[in-house]
């Protein structure tokens, strides 16, 4: 009995395991398209709220992704594109404009030249809505 238990225990440690790798995978997957599109902008994209998706969100110091219930992420979120295996549901994620960091802090006429910083977050589960996993990443773009 004792040796039943253990094996028992042992595999829904493991089925936990993989449901939460698999959802880390998917949740990752929907960060790369959401880094991939804003490196594909050829011009500085405008940051807009209630914009189709995706789009740039401005910076919202007081949106937490990590705190924000599954059906924001529906109504303000870009959903991932690409085919994934074993999940419950595509993952979703958001692009925010973080800053613009100039190249010299000389000021003068025209628009200096430097660096857009933005912040993707993405959502995703595994096989279960209860493996749940939250990911962020800055990207830095020129334009």
């Amino acid at each position: 009995i004792s040796l039943a238990k253990t094996t028992l225990l042992e595999e829904k440690m493991s089925a936990n395991m993989f449901d939460m790798k698999l959802g880390f995978q998917a949740t990752e997957s929907g960060l790369v398209e959401g880094e991939q599109w804003i490196l594909a902008q050829t011009a500085e994209p405008t940051p807009t709220i209630g914009c189709g998706q995706p789009c740039v969100f401005p910076l919202a110091p007081a949106v937490y992704p990590e705190d924000q219930t599954s059906g924001w992420w529906t109504a303000n979120t870009a959903l991932y594109t690409g085919a994934l295996n074993l999940i419950t549901s595509n993952p979703r994620y958001y692009i925010e404009y973080y800053r613009f960091v100039p190249d010299s802090p000389a000021i003068g006429q025209g628009v200096p030249a430097g660096v857009h910083y933005y912040r993707v977050s993405a959502r995703g589960t595994g096989g279960s809505n209860l493996s749940l996993s939250i990911l962020q990443s800055t990207v830095a773009r020129r334009y």
